[in-house]
């Protein structure tokens, strides 16, 4: 709530806070959660893989999200999936993703064992 300024010398100086916090906050940094990590690196791990019929990515208790830099991640995990011959496949996963300034996850490093 504002209150009516009764100085008017001190009119100035509110203005220039007011102006101040208004500038910084519009160049806050965005920081992705570790959700918003794991979804992406499970949408990047999706479209490397052959035949993405049938798709299980492993429970939260079964993976690790690390995050050693600020917008930067690394998931681990697997996925079950079925093969072009129709056989169930587990496959492990490291996925290092970092967000951009742009926006968008860039991917570091992919394994897939």
């Amino acid at each position: 709530m504002l209150h009516a300024v009764r100085d008017l010398r001190a009119l100035p100086m509110v203005l220039l806070m007011t102006l101040t916090w208004g500038a910084c906050q519009q160049h806050a940094v965005y920081r992705p959660s570790k959700d918003e990590a794991l979804k992406a690196s499970q949408e990047i791990i999706r479209a490397q893989l052959l035949s993405p019929g049938y798709i299980l990515f492993s429970n939260e208790a079964e993976m690790t999200i690390d995050e050693p830099e600020p917008g930067h991640f690394r998931v681990r995990g697997f996925v079950d999936y079925k093969g072009r011959s129709g056989m169930a496949i587990r496959t492990n996963y490291t996925c290092v993703l970092r967000y951009n300034a742009r926006g968008q996850w860039e991917v570091d490093d992919l394994k897939l064992e």
